[in-house]
């Protein structure tokens, strides 16, 4: 039950949840939970494939969606965006010139997001 709990608090935020977000999201469903049964159950989801860690700058952020996508890290407020690429050009390019056969990919970029730049 908390592994569920913890993946379903992870599937319903698109905003790349810390292992602090989602203990205190966890916790309102489970009070007693402690914050090293769910560092266990991420460990756990991701060892599964069920999840992936998007590392920024120390702190893992974790992703509910493991199909091949693209991300957008801000300089500013650290959010992660999901965007959306045409990547089969790029990845082609990169079959074609350099003979290698892509599996999978992980795109990040970094800048300032709408939000940041507003400011």
């Amino acid at each position: 039950m908390q592994r569920e709990l913890v993946h379903t608090s992870i599937m319903s935020s698109k905003d790349h949840p810390t292992a602090d977000w989602i203990f205190s999201d966890v916790k309102k469903e489970i009070p007693k939970i402690s914050f090293g049964t769910v560092y266990r159950n991420l460990g756990q989801l991701v060892e599964k494939g069920l999840i992936r860690i998007i590392q920024l700058d120390g702190i893992a952020h974790y992703d509910g969606n493991v199909a091949p996508h693209n991300h957008f890290i801000c300089n500013e407020c650290n959010s992660i965006y999901d965007f959306e690429l045409d990547n089969e050009d790029f990845i082609s390019q990169v079959e074609v010139k350099n003979h290698h056969h892509v599996s999978g990919y992980q795109l990040m970029l970094t800048g300032t997001c709408n939000k940041c730049n507003i400011n």
